[in-house]
């Protein structure tokens, strides 16, 4: 699983995310109990991902092959000569295209979403 990801949503893409509700023996079934401890899980899977410090995805670090760091636009969307790192056209914070997830992601997972680039919890 590459180091960008920030979402639980997102995570499905890459892994069985439910297996951490079955780990934390949360039970499968309409109870209010089931449904507390399941928010209560999300959110702290979500927390991990999105720690301060935890190592990220960046142009020339980045070795997951269905993540593209790079863009042959420039911010003003005129063709450039050589790719260079992405950036996110609205925020300026590094960016790449997940092919997994067919959508743009700040390669810091505990950036801000932005305009742009929104992930769902």
């Amino acid at each position: 699983m590459p180091s960008g990801i920030g979402s639980f949503t997102d995570l499905h893409r890459y892994l069985d995310a439910n297996d951490y509700l079955i780990r934390a023996d949360v039970p499968h079934n309409d109870s209010q109990t089931s449904i507390d401890l399941t928010t209560t899980v999300r959110a702290l899977v979500i927390a991990r991902l999105r720690t301060p410090g935890r190592a990220v995805c960046t142009h020339g670090a980045c070795r997951f092959a269905a993540h593209e760091h790079t863009s042959t636009q420039g911010p003003d969307g005129s063709d450039l000569e050589a790719a260079v790192p992405m950036r996110c056209r609205h925020c300026g914070q590094p960016a790449h295209h997940d092919r997994c997830l067919d959508d743009y992601r700040h390669d810091n997972p505990a950036a801000a979403d932005c305009f742009l680039i929104h992930r769902d919890d």
